[in-house]
Protein backbone atom coordinates (compact mmCIF):
# COMPACT_ATOMS: atom_id res chain seq x y z
CA UNK A 1 0.00 0.00 0.00
CA UNK A 2 2.85 2.39 0.99
CA UNK A 3 4.42 2.36 -2.78
CA UNK A 4 1.37 2.65 -4.49
CA UNK A 5 0.77 5.56 -2.80
CA UNK A 6 4.18 6.69 -3.29
CA UNK A 7 3.55 6.04 -6.83
CA UNK A 8 0.64 7.85 -6.64
CA UNK A 9 1.88 11.01 -5.60
CA UNK A 10 4.93 11.15 -7.99
CA UNK A 11 2.36 10.86 -10.82
CA UNK A 12 0.33 14.17 -9.26
CA UNK A 13 3.75 15.95 -9.16
CA UNK A 14 4.57 15.05 -12.73
CA UNK A 15 1.08 15.69 -14.05
CA UNK A 16 1.49 18.88 -11.70
CA UNK A 17 4.87 19.73 -13.73
CA UNK A 18 3.80 19.18 -17.06
CA UNK A 19 0.34 21.60 -16.20
CA UNK A 20 2.41 24.65 -14.28
CA UNK A 21 4.89 24.31 -17.63
CA UNK A 22 1.80 24.56 -20.36
CA UNK A 23 0.55 27.08 -17.88
CA UNK A 24 3.93 29.24 -18.13
CA UNK A 25 4.00 28.61 -21.65
CA UNK A 26 0.89 29.63 -22.15
CA UNK A 27 1.03 33.06 -20.55
CA UNK A 28 4.53 33.27 -21.94
CA UNK A 29 3.43 32.70 -25.27
CA UNK A 30 0.43 35.27 -24.67
CA UNK A 31 3.04 37.85 -23.00
CA UNK A 32 5.40 37.57 -26.33
CA UNK A 33 2.12 37.42 -28.33
CA UNK A 34 0.91 41.13 -26.72
CA UNK A 35 4.30 42.25 -27.05
CA UNK A 36 4.74 41.69 -30.43
CA UNK A 37 1.14 42.91 -31.88
CA UNK A 38 2.13 46.37 -29.76
CA UNK A 39 4.06 49.37 -30.19
CA UNK A 40 8.01 49.34 -30.52
CA UNK A 41 8.82 52.66 -29.05
CA UNK A 42 5.68 54.78 -27.43
CA UNK A 43 7.45 57.88 -27.30
CA UNK A 44 9.05 57.96 -30.75
CA UNK A 45 5.97 59.60 -33.02
CA UNK A 46 9.07 60.02 -36.44
CA UNK A 47 6.74 58.86 -38.92
CA UNK A 48 7.84 56.99 -41.43
CA UNK A 49 6.80 56.27 -44.65
CA UNK A 50 6.41 52.90 -46.67
CA UNK A 51 4.51 52.58 -50.48
CA UNK A 52 2.64 49.61 -50.93
CA UNK A 53 2.28 49.13 -54.86
CA UNK A 54 0.48 46.34 -56.71
CA UNK A 55 1.28 42.88 -56.28
CA UNK A 56 2.12 43.54 -52.75
CA UNK A 57 1.05 41.18 -49.52
CA UNK A 58 0.96 41.54 -46.23
CA UNK A 59 3.80 39.15 -45.51
CA UNK A 60 6.14 41.53 -47.74
CA UNK A 61 5.05 44.21 -46.15
CA UNK A 62 5.48 42.64 -42.73
CA UNK A 63 9.48 42.34 -44.03
CA UNK A 64 9.36 45.84 -45.06
CA UNK A 65 7.86 46.86 -41.58
CA UNK A 66 10.03 44.56 -39.66
CA UNK A 67 13.15 46.17 -42.11
CA UNK A 68 12.08 49.38 -40.39
CA UNK A 69 12.15 48.47 -37.30
CA UNK A 70 8.28 49.58 -37.23
CA UNK A 71 6.78 46.14 -35.58
CA UNK A 72 8.84 43.50 -33.84
CA UNK A 73 7.72 39.88 -35.06
CA UNK A 74 6.80 39.70 -38.95
CA UNK A 75 5.15 36.34 -39.02
CA UNK A 76 3.17 37.53 -36.19
CA UNK A 77 2.15 40.68 -38.10
CA UNK A 78 1.62 38.29 -40.74
CA UNK A 79 -0.94 36.18 -38.77
CA UNK A 80 -2.32 38.46 -37.06
CA UNK A 81 -3.74 40.43 -39.89
CA UNK A 82 -5.15 37.82 -41.06
CA UNK A 83 -7.14 37.08 -37.70
CA UNK A 84 -8.11 40.62 -37.97
CA UNK A 85 -9.55 39.91 -41.63
CA UNK A 86 -7.44 43.35 -42.98
CA UNK A 87 -5.34 41.51 -46.02
CA UNK A 88 -6.89 43.54 -48.87
CA UNK A 89 -4.09 46.60 -48.56
CA UNK A 90 -4.69 49.44 -50.63
CA UNK A 91 -2.16 50.83 -53.05
CA UNK A 92 -0.40 54.32 -52.32
CA UNK A 93 2.16 56.01 -49.87
CA UNK A 94 1.07 55.91 -45.68
CA UNK A 95 2.74 56.99 -42.62
CA UNK A 96 3.01 55.10 -39.68
CA UNK A 97 5.40 55.59 -36.47
CA UNK A 98 6.85 53.49 -33.51
CA UNK A 99 4.00 54.28 -31.49
CA UNK A 100 1.28 52.69 -33.22
CA UNK A 101 0.18 48.82 -32.89
CA UNK A 102 0.27 46.39 -35.10
CA UNK A 103 -3.53 46.53 -35.48
CA UNK A 104 -3.00 50.54 -35.63
CA UNK A 105 -0.53 49.62 -38.01
CA UNK A 106 -2.54 47.19 -40.61
CA UNK A 107 -5.90 49.96 -40.36
CA UNK A 108 -3.57 52.41 -41.91
CA UNK A 109 -2.72 50.11 -44.98
CA UNK A 110 -5.99 49.01 -45.04
CA UNK A 111 -8.42 52.20 -44.99
CA UNK A 112 -6.38 54.80 -43.90
CA UNK A 113 -5.36 58.11 -45.36
CA UNK A 114 -2.68 58.01 -47.52
CA UNK A 115 0.03 60.62 -46.16
CA UNK A 116 0.40 64.09 -47.83
CA UNK A 117 3.72 65.62 -48.76
CA UNK A 118 4.82 69.06 -47.70
CA UNK A 119 4.12 71.34 -51.37
CA UNK A 120 6.02 73.20 -52.85
CA UNK A 121 4.81 76.46 -53.92
CA UNK A 122 6.45 79.37 -56.94
CA UNK A 123 4.58 82.14 -57.14
CA UNK A 124 4.05 84.22 -60.29
CA UNK A 125 6.72 86.55 -61.37
CA UNK A 126 9.86 85.31 -59.95
CA UNK A 127 12.69 84.68 -61.36
CA UNK A 128 15.35 81.98 -60.97
CA UNK A 129 17.50 82.73 -58.74
CA UNK A 130 13.90 83.32 -56.23
CA UNK A 131 12.73 80.18 -57.62
CA UNK A 132 16.45 78.62 -56.23
CA UNK A 133 15.52 80.33 -52.66
CA UNK A 134 12.05 78.43 -52.53
CA UNK A 135 13.87 74.78 -53.47
CA UNK A 136 16.59 75.83 -51.17
CA UNK A 137 14.11 76.05 -48.42
CA UNK A 138 12.29 73.14 -49.36
CA UNK A 139 15.31 70.74 -49.64
CA UNK A 140 17.23 72.49 -46.96
CA UNK A 141 20.52 72.83 -49.57
CA UNK A 142 22.38 76.07 -49.55
CA UNK A 143 21.32 78.60 -52.33
CA UNK A 144 23.94 78.70 -54.52
CA UNK A 145 24.52 74.67 -54.61
CA UNK A 146 20.75 74.81 -56.02
CA UNK A 147 21.60 77.24 -58.60
CA UNK A 148 24.61 75.70 -59.54
CA UNK A 149 22.62 72.38 -59.93
CA UNK A 150 19.69 74.43 -62.02
CA UNK A 151 22.57 76.15 -64.45
CA UNK A 152 24.72 72.88 -64.96
CA UNK A 153 25.30 72.57 -69.32
CA UNK A 154 24.52 68.76 -69.01
CA UNK A 155 21.51 68.92 -67.65
CA UNK A 156 20.14 71.89 -69.36
CA UNK A 157 21.26 69.78 -72.48
CA UNK A 158 19.25 67.26 -71.08
CA UNK A 159 15.76 69.52 -70.71
CA UNK A 160 16.55 70.68 -74.58
CA UNK A 161 17.19 67.01 -75.71
CA UNK A 162 13.98 65.67 -73.96
CA UNK A 163 11.83 69.14 -74.51
CA UNK A 164 12.41 70.10 -77.90
CA UNK A 165 8.98 71.81 -78.80
CA UNK A 166 9.85 74.16 -75.48
CA UNK A 167 13.45 74.49 -75.22
CA UNK A 168 16.08 75.09 -77.62
CA UNK A 169 20.19 76.01 -77.72
CA UNK A 170 18.92 79.65 -77.75
CA UNK A 171 18.97 79.41 -73.91
CA UNK A 172 22.91 78.71 -74.05
CA UNK A 173 23.72 81.76 -75.83
CA UNK A 174 26.56 84.13 -74.59
CA UNK A 175 24.63 86.64 -72.62
CA UNK A 176 21.97 84.90 -71.08
CA UNK A 177 22.37 85.13 -67.84
CA UNK A 178 20.17 81.80 -66.43
CA UNK A 179 19.78 79.23 -69.37
CA UNK A 180 16.21 78.17 -67.26
CA UNK A 181 14.66 81.44 -66.90
CA UNK A 182 11.28 81.72 -67.79
CA UNK A 183 10.73 77.55 -68.04
CA UNK A 184 10.26 77.00 -64.91
CA UNK A 185 6.30 77.24 -64.17
CA UNK A 186 4.47 79.01 -61.42
CA UNK A 187 2.83 76.38 -59.38
CA UNK A 188 2.05 74.31 -56.47
CA UNK A 189 4.23 70.83 -56.66
CA UNK A 190 4.03 67.81 -54.51
CA UNK A 191 6.16 64.87 -54.54
CA UNK A 192 6.02 61.22 -52.92
CA UNK A 193 5.92 61.72 -49.13
CA UNK A 194 9.29 60.14 -47.88
CA UNK A 195 11.11 60.63 -51.64
CA UNK A 196 13.87 63.52 -51.33
CA UNK A 197 13.47 64.37 -55.04
CA UNK A 198 17.04 66.02 -56.42
CA UNK A 199 16.89 69.88 -57.25
CA UNK A 200 17.29 68.62 -60.63
CA UNK A 201 14.22 66.00 -60.33
CA UNK A 202 11.97 69.00 -59.07
CA UNK A 203 13.23 71.80 -61.90
CA UNK A 204 12.28 68.79 -64.56
CA UNK A 205 8.70 68.83 -63.13
CA UNK A 206 8.92 72.72 -63.49
CA UNK A 207 9.67 71.95 -66.99
CA UNK A 208 7.42 69.32 -67.60
CA UNK A 209 4.28 71.88 -66.41
CA UNK A 210 5.36 74.66 -69.11
CA UNK A 211 5.73 72.21 -71.74
CA UNK A 212 2.21 70.82 -71.14
CA UNK A 213 1.47 75.00 -70.72
CA UNK A 214 2.73 75.45 -74.17
CA UNK A 215 2.68 72.70 -76.40
CA UNK A 216 -1.28 73.52 -76.77
CA UNK A 217 -0.77 76.44 -77.82
CA UNK A 218 2.64 76.70 -80.54
CA UNK A 219 0.63 77.09 -83.45
CA UNK A 220 -0.98 80.46 -81.55
CA UNK A 221 2.46 81.35 -80.64
CA UNK A 222 3.90 80.37 -84.60
CA UNK A 223 1.65 83.54 -85.53
CA UNK A 224 3.35 85.54 -83.35
CA UNK A 225 6.31 85.22 -84.96
CA UNK A 226 8.49 84.93 -81.88
CA UNK A 227 10.06 82.05 -81.38
CA UNK A 228 9.11 80.08 -78.07
CA UNK A 229 12.20 81.86 -75.94
CA UNK A 230 11.10 85.46 -77.37
CA UNK A 231 7.62 84.68 -76.87
CA UNK A 232 8.46 83.41 -73.09
CA UNK A 233 10.68 86.78 -72.58
CA UNK A 234 7.56 88.91 -73.78
CA UNK A 235 5.38 86.94 -71.46
CA UNK A 236 7.87 87.43 -68.58
CA UNK A 237 7.59 91.73 -69.46
CA UNK A 238 3.69 91.53 -69.14
CA UNK A 239 4.20 89.45 -65.51
CA UNK A 240 6.79 91.58 -64.38
CA UNK A 241 4.78 94.78 -65.14
CA UNK A 242 1.27 93.59 -64.38
CA UNK A 243 -0.48 95.11 -61.44
CA UNK A 244 -3.89 94.36 -60.03
CA UNK A 245 -5.28 96.80 -61.77
CA UNK A 246 -3.42 95.77 -65.04
CA UNK A 247 -5.74 94.90 -68.95
CA UNK A 248 -2.37 92.55 -69.86
CA UNK A 249 -4.15 92.35 -72.99
CA UNK A 250 -3.78 96.19 -73.33
CA UNK A 251 -0.30 95.87 -72.15
CA UNK A 252 0.65 93.10 -74.72
CA UNK A 253 -0.63 95.34 -77.76
CA UNK A 254 2.18 98.42 -76.15
CA UNK A 255 4.65 95.82 -76.78
CA UNK A 256 3.40 94.91 -79.90
CA UNK A 257 3.40 98.61 -81.22
CA UNK A 258 6.50 99.46 -80.05
CA UNK A 259 8.56 96.11 -81.70
CA UNK A 260 6.55 96.83 -85.11
CA UNK A 261 7.71 100.19 -84.74
CA UNK A 262 11.23 99.38 -84.01
CA UNK A 263 11.15 101.14 -80.99
CA UNK A 264 12.62 100.02 -77.85
CA UNK A 265 10.14 98.44 -75.05
CA UNK A 266 12.12 100.97 -72.48
CA UNK A 267 10.48 98.62 -69.60
CA UNK A 268 12.48 99.68 -66.44
CA UNK A 269 11.94 95.62 -65.20
CA UNK A 270 14.23 94.40 -67.74
CA UNK A 271 16.77 97.10 -66.15
CA UNK A 272 16.51 95.90 -62.96
CA UNK A 273 16.96 92.31 -63.99
CA UNK A 274 19.75 93.20 -65.77
CA UNK A 275 21.46 94.72 -62.36
CA UNK A 276 20.26 91.81 -60.35
CA UNK A 277 17.95 94.14 -58.42
CA UNK A 278 15.22 92.60 -56.54
CA UNK A 279 12.75 94.62 -54.10
CA UNK A 280 12.94 97.45 -55.99
CA UNK A 281 10.99 99.75 -58.31
CA UNK A 282 12.89 102.37 -58.71
CA UNK A 283 15.64 103.05 -61.79
CA UNK A 284 17.70 106.22 -61.98
CA UNK A 285 19.49 107.42 -65.53
CA UNK A 286 22.49 105.73 -64.68
CA UNK A 287 20.65 102.52 -64.24
CA UNK A 288 19.27 102.42 -68.19
CA UNK A 289 23.17 102.99 -69.13
CA UNK A 290 23.77 99.65 -68.62
CA UNK A 291 25.20 97.66 -71.28
CA UNK A 292 23.24 94.18 -71.27
CA UNK A 293 21.44 91.86 -73.45
CA UNK A 294 18.38 92.60 -71.07
CA UNK A 295 17.64 96.13 -71.16
CA UNK A 296 15.13 97.27 -73.09
CA UNK A 297 16.51 100.74 -73.31
CA UNK A 298 19.53 99.76 -75.14
CA UNK A 299 18.16 97.94 -77.53
CA UNK A 300 14.51 97.72 -79.90
CA UNK A 301 13.73 94.09 -79.53
CA UNK A 302 12.84 91.79 -77.04
CA UNK A 303 15.49 90.84 -74.58
CA UNK A 304 17.80 87.83 -74.79
CA UNK A 305 15.60 85.81 -72.65
CA UNK A 306 12.72 85.59 -70.03
CA UNK A 307 13.26 87.55 -66.58
CA UNK A 308 10.95 85.75 -64.85
CA UNK A 309 8.27 82.60 -64.97
CA UNK A 310 5.15 83.61 -66.33
CA UNK A 311 1.17 82.76 -65.76
CA UNK A 312 -1.54 81.22 -67.92
CA UNK A 313 -2.84 84.90 -68.08
CA UNK A 314 0.23 86.69 -69.43
CA UNK A 315 0.75 83.83 -71.76
CA UNK A 316 -2.74 84.31 -73.45
CA UNK A 317 -2.84 87.85 -72.88
CA UNK A 318 0.23 87.59 -75.13
CA UNK A 319 -1.83 85.23 -77.58
CA UNK A 320 -4.61 88.04 -77.41
CA UNK A 321 -3.48 91.40 -77.42
CA UNK A 322 -5.93 94.44 -77.48
CA UNK A 323 -6.33 95.98 -81.09
CA UNK A 324 -4.94 99.37 -79.83
CA UNK A 325 -2.90 102.64 -80.99
CA UNK A 326 -0.90 102.96 -77.66
CA UNK A 327 2.85 102.93 -77.69
CA UNK A 328 2.76 103.91 -74.07
CA UNK A 329 1.45 103.11 -70.29
CA UNK A 330 2.01 103.95 -66.93
CA UNK A 331 0.64 102.87 -63.30
CA UNK A 332 -0.21 105.30 -60.67
CA UNK A 333 2.52 104.60 -57.79
CA UNK A 334 -0.74 105.14 -55.05
CA UNK A 335 -3.43 103.19 -56.70
CA UNK A 336 -1.46 101.10 -59.35
CA UNK A 337 -4.31 102.54 -61.84
CA UNK A 338 -2.76 101.80 -65.32
CA UNK A 339 -3.18 104.92 -68.01
CA UNK A 340 -2.38 104.25 -71.29
CA UNK A 341 -1.23 107.22 -74.15
CA UNK A 342 -0.62 107.51 -78.20
CA UNK A 343 2.04 109.65 -78.02
CA UNK A 344 4.92 110.76 -75.68
CA UNK A 345 3.53 113.99 -75.12
CA UNK A 346 0.27 112.26 -73.63
CA UNK A 347 2.50 110.32 -71.79
CA UNK A 348 4.25 113.18 -69.92
CA UNK A 349 0.76 114.48 -69.08
CA UNK A 350 0.03 111.39 -67.39
CA UNK A 351 3.28 111.26 -65.46
CA UNK A 352 3.23 113.98 -64.04
CA UNK A 353 -0.32 113.60 -62.93
CA UNK A 354 0.04 109.90 -61.18
CA UNK A 355 4.01 109.41 -60.72
CA UNK A 356 4.99 110.94 -57.48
Amino acid sequence: MKKRKKSSNKGKMIVLTVLSLIVIVAIGGYLYFNYSIGAVDKTNKTDVYIKVKSGDTVATLADELAAKDVIHQPMIFKYYAKYLKQTELREGQFAVNKTMTAEEIMQQFVSGDEASAPALTIPEGLNLPQTATKIAKYTGLKEKDVLVQMNDQVFVKQMIAKYPNLLTTNVLKEGVMYPLEGYLFPATYTFAVGDKPTVQEIVEQMIIKTNKVIEPRLAEIKKTNLSVNQFLAFTSLLEKEATAHTDRSKIASVFYNRLAAKMPIQSDVTVLYALKKTGTTFVSYDDIEVDSPYNTYQIDHLPIGPISNSSELSIDAALKPATTDYYYFLADTETGEVFYAKTLKEHNKLAAEHIK
